[in-house]
């Protein structure tokens, strides 16, 4: 094995200590992001400009488009509000592709040519929402809009410049690489970063590292109170030069009146529940027009009784933003690679008192407590709501249901269904060289298959780190407690790390974004393998019973430090084998339901059997919370009263048009279908067709009808129109007085305008109400493997029924929308073609008392073209 290999060279050189082959290994990780100092205060003559928003002649002058988002906001004294508010929002920036459509190539900062493009709408959202997250923990205005073209596109041309010129710059001259003077005008009135961009750099901009940004300029321009618009613009890291932002923070509010905000002062961290993540060695305290030399202004800081060291900054640069006293806690120093807090075993509650500053000739004194927390780790009460209802439930019918557990400060939820529950059985271990559906998540060029070293079968998993990305393995599908034991089983071996390289196994609760350690095994910087073979590990998920959740290994790197083992050879890194579940069901998890306000909502389950139902709490009506455990649940298939009887059928068709109907042997079926004459199947003796004029044009009447097998039967209308004038016939069936049942009719034809359109009849018979799923389909159809064309582009789907003389429209629908008991109730009656997520055709899924109804498809924008209408009973 690898590891006797190292312990004979071990014995051999005589050496203490890393050996130099690991220290050649060891990558020296450089920050790659800087901060700019802060741009200056406007002078006074500027401030006029501001208000007018007096952008000079020579920048962009077009239509302001500016994103308005609703308002955050959240109270930091509860616990749990500010763990869901950095769990939920905080984290809903992270991850989102840029979508930069500019280029750059040449030689950083000595040759350049490329445009500075435009990144996407989402990417400019996700910027958004850290600045107004942030903000709103500050406890001032959260609601910043985006002037896309007054600040969002020349905050490109900065950005862009910035990485051409691999420096920055608030003042860049005009012999720059890709100048232009609309970047150059950003660049004075934007915080600017290399090296990071988007919601990082906003991180990067509150963090405030290194020497230069000793007065926090950059997070005092984020928080300003008066703030109410802003811009970004982002380069890529590409062919060799870094990324950059430029975010534009004056606008013509500037030294306008102040709005209230939360604690009357600006502090960061803030006073209340502060997610470690956040907090930086850098803090800082802002107050209006506060004077903080003559006092001079102190700070002291205490957790537990025992005193906090502080170190002041020397003020500087008055009027950036607001007046701010700044100080480094603790001992740590912001000029060296800034990183947060150190992650707390528990909640840290540190009391911090700013004394002597002077304001309006009085010195006045604040108190405030910052504690910091972990927002992966729950506190008690802290939970997931769940979901109330009636344990046996009818196919087809609506059920009522309630959510209890929603957090004061969520304003709603969205629920899902939890099917297809069985044991989870399958072993992964990489065998015959495969993921075996595991999704491998790394960088750089290794294979996460290691074939030279496994526990059994030949392979293994294997996660090392070329950079100090993290890498991960994670588990197909998602999975639900069963047993009363349930456990997470795994081989391990971890070779060599550095003790900031970290071995994790995790869990989600909320589809992924969010992961909780269950295991951890970090590197020990020396000559021994941290492993020195395959272990078996065996880990109890009891913590999560009743819970939905996904598994995954990730394999990190602690950026506080300076190094790590880069190599991703064999005994590098770690590797994993023969992982499997006990006591543990694989899950099917449905789509989550539209938001809800309150609390109840009413259910119809789709198909028989058990299923189970969960919520989670939203916050802001679109930044959901983890799910809550799944409920228990049965449905079954009510036994008493008649299915859906197509007595008689109707069907307004077109030549060429195609009928498919699904007889259902259950009810005896007697239906014989033909079509001018020919019997598709079952061609009995005794059998009548007539053909004969209707108001439409011919119709063919069946009579007569004898019994049919079970299956699928369909009546093509080749040629039913003798006339070349005529473009439509209407073909009725008429059955005997033992009516078989169909569990499904669809027919496809031209849908026109006017009276030429499709039309689909149905009868509910009985004293029982049914419920239907009906479709108007279009571009369903269009695609493989049916490929018709000429599609009805947007169908409109309409029930009708014939009502005291009257035509009255039951229920309507243009564009289905996704919705997951949609989605449910067409898998339940095997509706095919599968719809594509919001795509423009149209479905109803509605319970209706006996009677006779019409479905009809028309163009919703006056369109025409070929179009499907199919009526499908629930089972």
């Amino acid at each position: 094995m690898a590891e006797k290999s190292l312990r004979a060279w071990r014995n051999t050189s005589g050496r203490q200590g890393i050996p130099s082959f690991v220290l050649a290994l060891l990558a020296i990780l450089v920050p790659t992001g800087r901060l700019a100092a802060q741009p200056p205060a406007p002078a006074p003559e500027q401030v006029q400009w501001l208000r007018t928003r007096g952008h000079p002649a020579n920048t962009l002058h077009a239509e302001v488009v500016v994103q308005a988002p609703s308002a955050l906001s959240v109270d930091l004294t509860t616990r749990a509000q500010a763990r869901a508010f950095f769990n939920a929002i905080y984290t809903a920036s992270d991850g989102i592709p840029s979508g930069w459509t500019g280029n750059l190539s040449g030689t950083p900062g000595v040759s350049a040519s490329g445009t500075a493009g435009d990144t996407s709408a989402a990417f400019k959202a996700a910027v958004q929402l850290r600045i107004n997250w942030f903000r709103a923990m500050a406890g001032v205005p959260a609601d910043i809009a985006f002037d896309t073209v007054n600040d969002c596109a020349p905050d490109q041309q900065a950005a862009l410049m910035m990485a051409a010129n691999d420096t920055l710059s608030h003042n860049p001259p005009m012999g720059w690489l890709l100048y232009t003077q609309s970047g150059a005008t950003a660049a004075g009135n934007s915080n600017i970063s290399l090296g990071t961009e988007g919601p990082v750099a906003i991180t990067g901009y509150i963090s405030d590292p290194f020497s230069n940004n000793a007065a926090a300029g950059h997070r005092r321009w984020l928080l300003y109170p008066q703030t109410q618009s802003m811009g970004s613009g982002d380069v890529d890291a590409v062919n060799g030069f870094r990324s950059a932002n430029a975010t534009w923070i004056l606008d013509a509010n500037y030294g306008g009146a102040r709005p209230a905000t939360r604690d009357n002062f600006v502090a960061w961290p803030p006073p209340g529940y502060v997610p470690y993540e956040v907090v930086f060695p850098r803090w800082s305290f802002s107050y209006p027009n506060a004077d903080f030399a003559s006092g001079p202004a102190t700070v002291t800081m205490t957790s537990g009784g025992v005193s906090v060291p502080v170190a002041l900054e020397v003020l500087g640069n008055p009027g950036a933003g607001e007046n701010t006293l700044v100080w480094d806690y603790n001992g740590l120093n912001p000029n060296t690679v800034t990183t947060p807090a150190p992650e707390p075993s528990s909640d840290i509650a540190y009391n911090v008192s700013v004394n002597n500053v002077v304001i309006n000739g009085v010195a006045r004194n604040f108190s405030y407590t910052v504690t910091l927390f972990d927002p992966a780790v729950a506190a008690p009460g802290d939970t997931p709501p769940t979901v109330n209802g009636p344990a046996q439930n009818t196919v087809g019918e609506s059920s009522s249901f309630s959510v209890s557990g929603i957090p004061s400060f969520a304003n709603g939820f969205e629920y899902r269904t939890v099917t297809g529950l069985a044991p989870a059985s399958t072993t992964y271990g990489a065998d015959g060289g495969s993921l075996e559906g595991v999704i491998a998540t790394t960088t750089g060029s290794y294979n996460p298959i290691d074939t030279t070293e496994s526990f059994a079968g030949g392979a293994s998993y294997h996660l090392a780190q070329p950079d100090p990305t993290t890498q991960t393995l994670t588990l197909p599908g998602y999975y639900f407690v069963s047993g009363a034991s349930p456990t997470l089983n795994f081989e391990s071996w971890y070779g060599f790390g550095t003790s900031h390289q970290t071995a994790h196994v995790q869990i989600s609760t909320d589809d992924g974004n969010s992961w909780n350690d269950i295991y951890a095994l970090s590197g020990n910087d020396s000559l021994n393998l941290v492993e020195s073979g395959f272990g078996a590990h065996s880990i109890s998920l009891s913590a999560f019973a009743g819970l939905v959740f996904q598994v995954r290994f990730a394999y990190t790197f602690d950026e506080s430090t300076g190094s790590y083992d880069n190599a991703t050879t064999r005994e590098n890194g770690w590797n994993i084998d023969s992982i499997s579940l006990a006591g543990v069901d694989s899950a099917t998890a449905g789509t989550p339901s539209a938001f809800s306000a309150g609390n109840t909502f009413a259910f119809v389950p789709a198909a028989a059997g058990s299923f189970g139902l969960q919520a989670r709490a939203v916050m802001f009506g679109a930044y959901p919370l983890p799910w809550g455990p799944a409920g228990s649940e049965t449905a079954s298939i009510q036994s008493s009263g008649p299915a859906i009887t197509l007595q008689p059928v109707s069907q307004t068709l077109n030549t060429g048009s195609t009928v498919v109907f699904t007889a259902d042997a259950s009810g005896s079926p007697t239906y014989a279908w033909e079509l001018n004459g020919t019997v598709l199947s079952n061609s009995p003796a005794g059998r009548t067709s007539d053909i004969i004029t209707g108001a439409n044009g011919p119709q063919l009447v069946i009579t007569n009808a004898t019994a049919l097998s079970n299956g699928n039967y369909t009546l093509v209308a080749t040629n039913p129109v003798k006339s070349a004038t005529s473009s439509a016939a209407s073909l009725s069936v008429s059955s005997t007085s033992n009516p078989g049942t169909a569990s499904s009719l669809s027919s496809r034809a031209f849908v026109g305008t006017g009276d030429n359109i499709l039309i689909g009849g149905f009868y509910i018979v009985g004293g029982t109400s049914r419920t239907v799923l009906v479709q108007a389909l279009g571009p369903a159809i269009s695609a493989a493997p049916y490929n018709v064309s000429g599609t009805l582009q947007k169908p409109a789907l309409s029930i009708h029924q014939y009502q005291n003389g009257k035509d009255v429209v039951l229920h309507s629908n243009t564009g289905w929308g996704s919705s997951p008991v949609l989605v449910d109730a067409a898998a339940a009656v095997y509706a095919n073609p599968v719809l594509q997520a919001n795509s423009p055709d149209s479905e109803i899924l509605v319970t209706l008392p006996p009677g006779g109804y019409t479905a009809e498809v028309t163009g919703a924008d006056g369109g025409t073209g070929v179009a499907l209408c199919g009526i499908y009973q629930l089972p």
